[in-house]
């Protein structure tokens, strides 16, 4: 006697289309991942204890910044990030990077740098694994005491690429000959010492102790990032190509690529404080203020690698290289319709 079985296709509608925050806040339609991991899920109440350390404050509290707005999930990040979909985008990422570090010590491309130009990339480039892991502390400080889910996880998987650049360098440096001793050693004491980078460790180290998250994000993100990229992964790699050097531009085009991805949600989040209906008008007081302030001093620190552009055979002209990192501040600040004197 054989068994006959009939397989039949059956559609099981779900009764809830999302959980009820996210139907209050959207209507009757199915969430997305990306908004059932990031909105509305801000801890609001219920809080173990007050900050010890700071009167007049809860543990999450929206006055830890001058920076207010009505709706904090008004910002949505435009990526779409959250856990899982910035861990599959990074995997690929560093896929192709793997692949290049596979392509240059199969062709010993690392070992054939010219002596002249490795001195050049081992005084620049190198130490700014310590600008980075600043950079990473910095946009931890914005994750912890930033309000609203989809601005702190914004911060802290910024902060993760911040960690995994300085990782980068740092695996970039052991594949570099070491002529001089200790390439990390003598990295930090270039960082430390150096008359390039003293104006802009001094920056950094005076940024670490800002306690408003807003303006650490206006630093580090709308100062630093928006003049030290197109000068180190642009202007210097050019300058690298034009001394004959290409190993390199692999890697600055994977650091820029990096700095533009991340550009995305900060544009986007200065977008939307500068127009919320009720703090818009603050906001953009204190951002101008404050950014005036900051890129004033980063463009006048930057004004030390001057020395760098003199150092290989053929000399780069840093005079025009500033002038083309001001315009790249001008667009991205004109984009946003701030009025900073740069």
């Amino acid at each position: 006697m054989s068994v006959q079985y009939e397989i039949k296709q059956k559609v099981i509608e779900p009764k809830r289309l999302a959980f009820d925050y996210l139907l209050k806040r959207y209507g009757n339609r199915p969430a997305s991942r990306y908004e059932e991991a990031t909105v509305d899920i801000q801890q609001r109440e219920n809080f173990h204890y007050r900050p010890t350390w700071r009167e007049g404050v809860e543990i999450f509290d929206v006055n830890y910044s001058e920076l207010k707005l009505t709706d904090y999930y008004s910002f949505l990040d435009p990526r779409q990030y959250y856990y899982y979909t910035y861990n599959a985008t990074r995997a690929k990422n560093y896929e192709a990077v793997d692949k290049y570090f596979e392509f240059c010590e199969e062709r010993g491309l690392f070992e054939k740098v010219n002596e002249d130009w490795l001195k050049v990339f081992n005084r620049y480039f190198i130490p700014l694994r310590h600008l980075e892991y600043a950079g990473w502390i910095l946009l931890v400080g914005v994750a912890r005491f930033g309000y609203g889910t989809s601005i702190t996880q914004c911060a802290e998987f910024n902060a993760c690429d911040k960690y995994g650049n300085a990782q980068l360098i740092t695996r970039i440096a052991f594949e570099l000959p070491e002529p001089d001793g200790d390439i990390f050693e003598n990295a930090k004491k270039t960082w430390l010492e150096d008359k390039i980078f003293q104006p802009l460790r001094e920056y950094v180290e005076k940024l670490l102790t800002i306690q408003d998250w807003g303006e650490v994000l206006i630093g580090q993100n709308l100062a630093i990032d928006v003049f030290v990229n197109p000068l180190v992964h642009i202007e210097l790699d050019n300058l690298a190509v034009e001394n004959g050097v290409t190993t390199f531009s692999f890697f600055s085009k994977y650091f820029y690529d990096m700095y533009k991805d991340n550009m995305r949600w900060t544009e986007k989040l200065f977008e939307v404080l500068l127009s919320d209906p009720n703090y818009g008008e603050n906001n953009r007081k204190f951002i101008e203020s404050k950014l005036n302030y900051y890129a004033g001093q980063i463009s006048k620190a930057i004004d030390e690698f001057a020395d760098v552009f003199k150092m290989p055979k053929k000399k780069g002209d840093f005079k025009k290289a500033k002038e083309n990192v001001l315009n790249h501040a001008r667009e991205v600040y004109g984009k946003l319709g701030l009025n900073i004197k740069i």
